[in-house]
């Protein structure tokens, strides 16, 4: 393998317009209810009285999320048709929609919620890095599509050298950590401590 290849996401400057959500449906050509990436909020502070004036402390950032094409993918070790599988020149995980079976195990096992399973086809669906744009140099449909440049994606070797502050989801989330995941993320500056926050506060409104 060449190097694992995954994704990087500014939370600090990401307006949460869903732009990536609907080229990644517009590229796949996926119903509004299907989503292969979802965009997350996260919001808290209080606005409140305090001496003579009022302190505003609100404060809501968001998150550009999809598979995490994790090192140690435990959707993949559950699939018990081998539908889900490691890429081997880039780490990537790939859904072969022929040999699934619609069981939805791996929905079960993903901890990122970044399966969904649709009904019409009795099939499950995930993010594929957009393999066919990869062959031409390009990037990810959703990386492209963002007006606002906080998606990126590539070998993780060359995001940790060109976002050297970035932290990996997995940690920034409290997930679960033997997976391993595939993105980075540049924590919003009103996240402090070790950059993590709890994975329970974030709604989805992408």
């Amino acid at each position: 393998m060449k190097g694992q290849y995954g994704f990087y996401h500014n939370a600090d400057s990401c307006t949460g317009c869903g732009t990536c959500v609907v080229a990644c449906q517009d590229k796949h050509n996926l119903p509004p209810a299907l989503k292969r990436r979802r965009v997350l909020a996260c919001e808290g502070g209080a606005y409140q009285r305090q001496g003579g004036g009022w302190d505003n402390s609100v404060y809501a950032f968001y998150l550009s999320l999809s598979c995490h094409h994790c090192r140690t993918a435990p959707c993949s070790a559950a699939c018990p048709e081998d539908a889900l599988w490691k890429r081997e020149e880039d780490g990537l995980v790939l859904l072969n929609r022929e040999k699934c079976t619609g069981c939805q195990e791996c929905l079960l096992a993903c901890p990122f919620e970044a399966i969904y399973f649709c009904i019409d086809y009795e099939r499950a669906g995930k993010c594929d890095g957009c393999p066919d744009l990869l062959t031409q140099g390009k990037v990810p449909a959703c990386v492209a599509a963002c007006p606002m440049r906080v998606l990126d994606f590539g070998s993780m070797k060359d995001l940790h050298r060109k976002y050297p502050h970035a932290i990996p989801y997995h940690i920034f989330s409290k997930a679960e950590r033997k997976t391993a995941c595939s993105t980075i993320i540049t924590p919003h500056r009103e996240v402090t401590g070790d950059g993590s926050f709890c994975l329970s506060s974030l709604k989805l409104i992408r």
